[in-house]
């Protein structure tokens, strides 16, 4: 191209800076530099980047933002201009806050802060029209923000304080006080949060919004001093002035509910808190990358408690169940709803990711000669590719998730449920347990009175109870074994019983746990009648009712295909037993053991084969679920491992897949019950159903359950719920303990 028409593009791009058309200047100076790298134009292309940022900042884009002020970044370091990055790296730490990715703003902000203490730094931060101390009293208010929504409002408070002190214009002075007033408010000082609020305000009058929003908080003072009605009024004109300004505030509309419930008016609170959740959802639906729309969402779920607490006390059940449905599992549901899709391979970013994989890789397979050095290294290693993925989300927005699903129907999930089988969801709050059973032809729920840190114990203790009994022998084990059935009995009263009455005509359950249910141990409980529950009901559990749509059908033992990977490392003498024992039951199946199964070689045929069984180890990475992986060969005699984010990059057509490791069910479960696991990454990849674990397990005698289970399977031709029954009953019949069988848990239909 002539430089006539480089100029063209340039013009172009200054005609939209003009009319402040940030983003679409843009493009115009991309194709200039590509086709005359210039350092002017380049210094340009960043200046629209941020200003491109700032405008979406302004619209409360706060992810689009993020990746305008990213890229700039990225070229302010090409061009080596600290100034600028400093400044940008304010832009993202703000963003990164208001996201709700609060851990990653204070550290942003606090290394920040840490370089304004370098003289070198500073003198040339402020060579670049960087004020250091200005700079150093805005850090100090930001990372208040990011401290106060993570609800930490004694950090937050010493750093608004120490903000305050280092303003000097009327608008920071104002914002500090703001701050300290709703810090205030949160330690329960209402009084002392009136007096900032209200001295807020003096700095603000010609600020409708800031004005509105120390209304607000205003509002929410009284209301905790039990004046409803001022409080309510007051929220009125928040509300009002934030709707002439076209904002949308959820939070105004659930403290006003809050405040017409503590007036008995709850047909008016009701309203309100369905208009926060539609705000909420609508926001949630504008953020494409989903780790965003988690950080967000986790954040909001107070009202939708709230909201599902008041529809129940108002005869709604339905809504009350619509809602709960609304704030469970969405990443899961939207993910499933949108399909399989591979993590796109962008440019640069996919070949250092693979790099990096590597790298992890060989520093994994190091680990077994343990040096600190080392492990700090991985865990470095693993930081940095965690950045590098979410980056490359940022950047390419067909990798987004940006389906918003909504719950399912009760009829519709009446209609999927076939008689004799019920669907038994349940949905912990702050101090109650709520069960809903859902049959073919009915629809009931019970209100359990427990506090939510109780139910967050219980898996645990259950999981104490079943080890300890297991390790110990003699009279120590009948003691145990009396302590453990009178827990079992107490949890099967808090967890099972209260529903037990509409279950008389039903032989199956579809069990949908929330939060640390999902690692309870469902066969191990008891009814009214003493009696275990597999030897009443067969059990299924799903993450969602919105997989009872996706209905994987048993194969038959003539027409399928399985794959199975047995003792890679050779140090498990019975899960090369167990795979041997399974191939010889699946006649039509491909046996890979030892150096065979090598990671290369694995990943290769995982898509081809409608039974997956693993019999090796497995690591789960709590901090790091992506990280978790499945410990195979590399081939070469030492130890590799198929991660978490490989299995998600991989279509399979599995009907079955079977982890025979220990606690394969394990990941970390976030408030809006997101599980980055095996089970939902095999699902979303293709999936149909998994056979996992719920704790170690014992190497001998998983290898004679997963016999009884294929056999039952595919031999005597029942279906995956009945197989695990079955095979779990013969384990009790040959005298194992719950440690031996209860563990296992059928995951999808």
């Amino acid at each position: 191209m002539s430089p006539k028409n480089i100029q063209k593009l340039l013009e172009e791009a200054a005609q939209y800076r003009k009319k402040k058309q940030y983003e679409k200047a843009i493009e115009p100076l991309r194709k200039a530099i590509q086709l005359k790298p210039d350092k002017d134009t380049v210094e340009t292309l960043a200046q629209m980047l941020r200003n491109a940022g700032i405008a979406k900042s302004f619209d409360r884009q706060f992810e689009k933002s993020k990746k305008y002020y990213s890229e700039a970044e990225e070229i302010y370091k090409e061009l080596d201009n600290p100034a600028e990055i400093f400044k940008i790296k304010m832009a993202i730490g703000r963003c990164e806050s208001s996201l709700c990715n609060y851990n990653e703003s204070i550290l942003i902000f606090k290394k920040l802060l840490s370089l304004l203490m370098k003289t070198g730094y500073s003198k040339l931060i402020s060579e670049g029209s960087v004020d250091v101390k200005e700079s150093t009293g805005k850090i100090m208010y930001y990372i208040s923000i990011a401290y106060a929504k993570n609800g930490k409002w004694l950090e937050a408070l010493k750093f608004i304080k120490a903000a305050k002190h280092r303003s000097y214009d009327d608008y920071r002075i104002g914002l500090c006080e703001q701050g300290e007033g709703i810090i205030s408010l949160e330690l329960g000082l209402c009084k002392t949060a009136v007096f900032h609020l209200n001295n807020a305000k003096e700095y603000f009058t010609d600020d409708s919004y800031k004005t509105a929003n120390i209304n607000e908080n205003i509002a929410r003072c009284l209301h905790k001093l039990g004046k409803y009605r001022k409080a309510i009024y007051l929220f009125d004109l928040a509300i009002a002035a934030y709707e002439k300004m076209g904002y949308e505030r959820a939070w105004a509309y659930f403290y006003r509910g809050l405040s017409f419930e503590a007036l008995k008016e709850l047909k008016k609170a009701n309203k309100d808190y369905l208009q926060a959740v539609d705000i909420v959802e609508k926001s949630r639906g504008e953020i494409k990358t989903d780790f965003f729309r988690q950080t967000y969402f986790a954040q909001k779920l107070k009202i939708y408690e709230t909201a599902v607490l008041n529809s129940i006390e108002l005869g709604e059940l339905e809504q009350s169940y619509d809602l709960v449905q609304r704030a469970k599992s969405r990443g899961f549901n939207e993910k499933i709803e949108t399909g399989f899709k591979p993590n796109p391979k962008v440019g640069r970013f996919w070949a250092e990711l693979q790099k990096l994989k590597t790298q992890i890789n060989d520093e994994y397979s190091k680990t077994e000669y343990v040096r600190q050095s080392q492990l700090e290294n991985l865990k470095y290693l693993e930081n940095k590719y965690d950045r590098l993925l979410l980056k490359m989300k940022e950047f390419n927005d067909g990798a987004a998730d940006i389906i918003l699903t909504s719950s399912m129907p009760l009829k519709e999930i009446q209609k999927l449920l076939a008689l004799g089988t019920a669907l038994i969801e349940y949905y912990v709050t702050e101090d109650k347990l709520l069960i809903y059973c859902i049959t073919k032809n009915g629809f009931q729920i019970k209100a359990v009175p427990v506090s939510k840190a109780d139910i967050q114990k219980i898996s645990e203790n259950i999981k104490l109870w079943i080890l300890n009994m297991e390790q110990a022998g003699g009279k120590e084990r009948d003691a145990i074994k009396a302590g453990f059935d009178w827990y079992v009995e107490k949890i099967s009263a808090t967890i099972f019983k209260p529903v037990e009455e509409f279950l008389k005509e039903i032989d199956r359950l579809i069990i949908v746990p929330h939060l640390s249910l999902h690692y309870l141990p469902f066969s191990a409980l008891i009814n009214t009648e003493g009696r275990r529950l597999i030897e009443k009901y067969e059990i299924v559990n799903l993450p969602s009712p919105r997989l009872l749509k996706k209905t994987g059908k048993t194969v038959t033992l003539s027409k399928l295909n399985a794959l199975i990977i047995g003792n890679p490392l050779g140090d498990l003498k019975y899960a090369g037993k167990e795979a041997r024992i399974i191939s010889k039951i699946l006649l039509n199946s491909k046996l890979l053991s030892g150096k065979n199964a090598n990671k290369a070689a694995i990943l290769k045929l995982l898509p081809d084969y409608s039974i997956l069984h693993f019999a090796c180890h497995a690591r789960i990475d709590y901090d790091k679920p992506l990280f978790s992986g499945l410990i195979v060969s590399d081939g070469k005699g030492c130890k590799a491992r198929i991660e978490l984010n490989e299995i998600l990059e991989i279509k399979n057509k599995a009907d079955l897949v079977v982890l025979s490791g220990c606690e394969t069910s394990g990941g970390n479960i976030t408030p809006g019950d997101e599980i980055t696991c095996f089970p939902r990454a095999f699902m979303y990849s293709g999936a149909s159903s998994l056979l996992v674990s719920l704790w170690e397990i014992d190497d001998n005698s998983t290898s004679e359950f997963m016999k009884y289970f294929y056999t039952e399977l595919y031999v005597n031709g029942k279906t995956k719920s009945e197989a695990l029954e079955m095979a779990q009953l013969q384990m009790v019949e040959a005298g194992y303990s719950p440690y031996h069988w209860s563990g296992f848990q059928l995951v999808g239909t």
